[in-house]
């Protein structure tokens, strides 16, 4: 498959994104599936140093022009549900608490129902991947993803690496 399409040669143009972007050339309902387990999980080395890791951020958030209509569209999708969510919590918890005294149940109810939701959906692939180390964390990384994700969205434009480094 990575020969019939001459491999990265219609992306070595582009400085990151290459994985991605094969598998979004080559991909088919017949030729892919979706693994998780445990002998699956794919870690790749961290960076460890701030400047690394922001510099590695905007370099694959600038490859983003390059994915498919429906890949940006499904990508844009989910962090903007869960910024949809926490506006509406707020606003919900401000307004209707003081309009509805017994409405804070609801508010309540409905924000918990939400993190029970994601505990569960998150606590089965920790299990097959074998990794619980992160579980306990996971309100506080998704409230500070958000944050990151529009701060590196946000300065997008401003990045023009077009090389290797």
């Amino acid at each position: 498959l990575f020969f019939s399409v001459k491999g990265f040669a219609s992306h070595m143009h582009i400085a990151s994104g290459d994985d991605d972007l094969f598998i979004q050339e080559v991909a088919t309902r017949d030729n892919i599936t979706i693994q998780i387990d445990g002998e699956a999980d794919i870690q790749s080395i961290p960076k460890e140093s701030y400047r690394d890791w922001s510099f590695q951020k905007r370099r694959h958030i600038s490859t983003s022009k390059y994915y498919n209509k429906l890949h940006k569209i499904l990508l844009f999708l989910f962090p903007f549900s869960q910024v949809l969510f926490w506006i509406s919590s707020i606003i919900l918890f401000i307004f209707h608490s003081f309009s509805y005294p017994n409405g804070i149940i609801f508010i309540y109810s409905f924000f918990l129902l939400r993190f029970l939701i994601y505990y569960f959906v998150y606590f089965n692939a920790m299990k097959k991947l074998r990794h619980f180390d992160l579980y306990l964390l996971f309100p506080l990384i998704e409230f500070s993803y958000l944050f990151v994700q529009l701060f590196f969205v946000l300065l997008k434009p401003s990045y023009k690496q077009n090389s290797w480094k």
